[in-house]
């Protein structure tokens, strides 16, 4: 396993102005586009939220992991 960055270390990252912060998925899927829509969007949309809430930040862009969508998928990102 990976290991992932903590809220504090991305809280410091976002001081400067050259970093960015994406949104990904929250579990991972390596298929996000075979999965069913209920599961896309609850997967880009608390993804999005739980970033939000703690860096208190807005998102504005979104990787999809292993770069896996769909039509939908990519629908689905630039409606959330």
């Amino acid at each position: 396993e990976h290991p992932k960055m903590s809220w504090d270390t991305l809280k410091e990252l976002i001081k400067d102005p050259l970093f960015t912060v994406g949104s990904h998925t929250v579990t991972h899927y390596l298929d996000l586009k075979d999965k069913d829509e209920a599961t896309q969007r609850e997967e880009l949309e608390k993804s999005k939220r739980d970033l939000e809430q703690e860096l208190g930040i807005t998102i504005d862009f979104l990787a999809y992991p292993n770069g896996s969508n769909s039509e939908y998928t990519q629908l689905l990102s630039r409606e959330l």
